[in-house]
């Protein structure tokens, strides 16, 4: 290789490498550009049920009063059913804390046009919330609507609830409302009730 060959080539790569680096630097500002995009587009919204911030009565029991229909926040709905149960889940006093007995209902909606991907949920000595994609306190997935049955009592302390941009894999649950009739003893007087299940 000649000197004139060695300097050309020397050059080159000097070249090729300040280019590798200009590259490299660009692909990783384009790299953090998108992960902010995406996390931008993700929004957390937490139901605080210790904190009561929308002033529901509080209880001991489940009754008329305490019982929970629905509780909304930045667009979220939360909407409480009986189930198979006779009683609505309902707003306890100590903590104060959402309460859900065996076979009540909860479900979650996302705002039109968006998706729940996560929820994380904060709870007392009781948790026996069941759905799928639901792992131990955390759910995650890609939802309109998400149902939790519970199979036993569920003290609910917190939702944070992640809502994101709908995409093309994101579900839309059919709405179904499933009724069933329930005997029920009223002071000694059996009669019958139609409740929504959904």
């Amino acid at each position: 290789m000649t000197g004139a060959t060695a300097l050309i080539y020397k050059q080159t790569i000097i070249i090729n490498h300040k280019n590798y680096k200009t590259m490299k630097k660009i692909l990783l500002s384009f790299a953090a550009l998108m992960i902010a995009a995406v996390a931008s587009a993700q929004t957390d919204v937490t139901f605080d049920f210790t904190a009561n911030e929308w002033g529901h009565a509080t209880g001991i029991a489940s009754n008329a009063t305490t019982e929970l229909t629905k509780l909304s926040k930045d667009n979220v709905d939360i909407i409480f059913k009986y189930g198979t149960r006779s009683t609505l889940p309902y707003y306890n006093s100590n903590g104060p804390q959402v309460r859900a007995m065996q076979n009540n209902v909860i479900k979650v909606y996302a705002p039109e046009g968006k998706a729940v991907t996560k929820i994380v949920f904060t709870h007392g000595d009781y948790f026996n919330l069941s759905a799928d994609g639901l792992s131990g306190d955390v759910w995650t997935g890609n939802s309109a609507t998400v149902k939790f049955t519970s199979t036993g009592s569920s003290y609910i302390n917190k939702m944070v609830v992640t809502i994101a941009d709908m995409t093309a894999e994101t579900i839309i649950p059919t709405e179904s409302d499933e009724t069933v009739n329930i005997a029920i003893e009223d002071y000694g007087k059996k009669t019958t009730q139609t409740l929504l299940l959904m």
